[in-house]
């Protein structure tokens, strides 16, 4: 195995267990009790960006649309966003943030005792810089990587119900 081999393996296990641990660790966080910090991802949108379809939020915040609708119910039930449809289009929802969750966002704002950039503590600008460069080639080698693992699949299931078949027909004879 070449060092590049060594290396690609370490590196593969440790953004994975990276990975794990920070959405492992970003679902345990509850402030005040009910809002996590996916639905402050939804706040923050809905603040800056004004009022938008579910569909919008999911693809901007880059949650599932499952996972956007669950984070919306939440928001409605804690009474942080509401839902309106517009007269002139019954069909489409458009979700708003209401005072209570413009005042939440106020006050996390305001908090100093969490520094959300703490991650990136002792990284000079110039690394800072790299890392964006390398996640941003990481996202966009995402893509080929998924697709390849979809075909493997789907190579796999194939072959898998060759062998059931083939297993099945020698049974019947």
């Amino acid at each position: 195995m070449t060092e590049r081999d060594m290396l690609l393996h370490e590196l593969d296990d440790a953004f994975r267990k990276m990975i794990r641990k920070f959405v492992a660790e970003r679902d345990k966080v509850l402030i005040h009790g009910e809002v996590s910090l996916p639905m402050i991802v939804v706040l923050g949108k809905l603040l800056r960006d004004g009022p938008q379809k579910a569909g919008e939020l999911a693809a901007e915040t880059d949650f599932s649309s499952g996972a956007t609708t669950q984070l919306c119910n939440r928001l409605v039930q804690g009474g942080y966003i509401y839902r309106t449809r517009p007269e002139d289009d019954r069909r489409t929802v458009l979700l708003h943030i209401t005072e209570k969750g413009r005042a939440f966002m106020k006050w996390l704002h305001e908090q100093e005792a969490h520094d959300r950039f703490s991650l990136f503590d002792g990284f000079e600008e110039a690394e800072l810089r790299d890392l964006l460069a390398y996640s941003r080639r990481i996202v966009d080698n995402m893509r080929p990587f998924f697709d390849s693992l979809h075909g493997l699949t789907e190579l796999l299931d194939r072959q898998a119900d060759r062998d059931l078949n083939s297993l099945t027909g020698d049974m019947r004879k």
